[in-house]
């Protein structure tokens, strides 16, 4: 028997999150991360085991409030205007999960990020660029057609 696809969700808007997370685990194991450093808080968890695709937004806040104060990085809390890409930036470098599907989705134009995304775009050109607005189905349907047919099978 198949295993069902792991799937990460990297989104801190909870709206957007609530609606694409719902029907992203009618698809696969999902897991949602709500900001860049919560994926450098896990980060040890998704190298360990992979996700087969990972959904994530362009533009995301650094941290959310709470009672815990999250550390600011040395140098400052980083642009949010490029969370997401620094996100898949991390995933496409280790060697662990350098083959990870990536979907963006955002409201941002791809041409605004052009240049932080020529580097990704290089390694992977099967990466996947989403502008808002669009149907959510659409983006649950790009990542059922990235699950890989040779995903491990559950013994």
């Amino acid at each position: 028997m198949r295993r069902r696809p792991r799937i990460l969700l990297i989104e801190d808007n909870v709206n957007s999150g609530v609606q694409i997370y719902n029907d992203l685990v009618r698809v696969g194991q999902t897991s949602w991360l709500n900001s860049e450093s919560e994926f450098e808080k896990y980060w040890h968890l998704v190298e360990a085991e992979p996700p087969d695709v990972v959904v994530l937004d362009v533009m995301m806040a650094w941290a959310h409030p709470s009672k815990e104060k999250t550390p600011i990085p040395p140098g400052g809390v980083p642009n949010l205007y490029t969370a997401g890409i620094r996100c898949a930036q991390k995933i496409v470098k280790s060697e662990k999960t350098r083959n990870v599907k990536i979907v963006f989705y955002t409201l941002v134009p791809e041409e605004d990020v052009r240049e932080p995304l020529k580097e990704l775009l290089e390694k992977r050109p099967d990466m996947i660029y989403l502008q808002k607005p669009f149907d959510i189905g659409s983006v649950v349907g790009k990542v059922v057609q990235l699950i890989p047919d040779d995903a491990p099978v559950v013994h």
